[in-house]
């Protein structure tokens, strides 16, 4: 599993904003959700941007797609990225080093067990959600999968490289081309 997004919109909306972003990835609903998967490998864009997991986590979706839910394993860091609904909303981010505590990186946003509450099923508490943050002796995959599954959320086998599901999107070439557009002007 390279990194995992969970989105409330229907496949079809999902299949579009892969196709407008640079990383190839499996679609599937599941369980009122969809599941927005990063085909291993497959990331059209050059470095520093050929990650697949740090492009899908980072890349924001817009309001037709959110909210979402984004989880992933980079280097020795387990990542959560979560984006409530609504303009302008930021992501939020939880970051664990390897069977250790949370850590706050930089500048990025920390997520706050109340911002998971979108996300939770019927019956799931802030406590629940706290102590699964909390969890410091799950390998990260397991303790990405325990997240996802104190929430009651789909996704737990996907995160443990167990399944794939879905139809493999692509982007679509003229995406491709521009963020390369883009990237280029960046540089140094």
């Amino acid at each position: 599993m390279s990194a995992l997004v969970l989105v409330s919109a229907s496949a079809a909306s999902a299949s579009t904003w892969v196709r407008r972003g640079v990383v190839a990835c499996h679609v599937a609903e599941q369980h009122g959700w969809t599941l927005v998967s990063a085909a291993p490998g497959r990331v059209a864009a050059a470095a520093p941007y050929d990650d697949p997991t740090s492009v899908l986590l980072a890349r924001p979706v817009g309001p037709r797609v959110a909210p979402s839910l984004g989880l992933g394993v980079v280097g020795d860091r387990a990542v959560i990225a979560a984006q409530s609904t609504g303009w302008r909303t930021m992501k939020r981010w939880a970051v664990r080093m390897r069977r250790g505590s949370l850590v706050r990186q930089g500048d990025l946003a920390p997520l706050r067990p109340g911002d998971l509450a979108p996300f939770a099923g019927a019956g799931v508490s802030t406590a629940e959600v706290t102590a699964a943050l909390e969890e410091t002796q799950l390998p990260s995959h397991d303790w990405l999968a325990h997240v996802l599954e104190v929430l009651q959320l789909p996704g737990a086998q996907v995160v443990r490289g167990e399944d794939q599901p879905g139809a493999l999107v692509e982007p679509d070439p003229r995406s491709l081309a521009g963020f390369a557009r883009v990237a280029e002007d960046g540089r140094p």
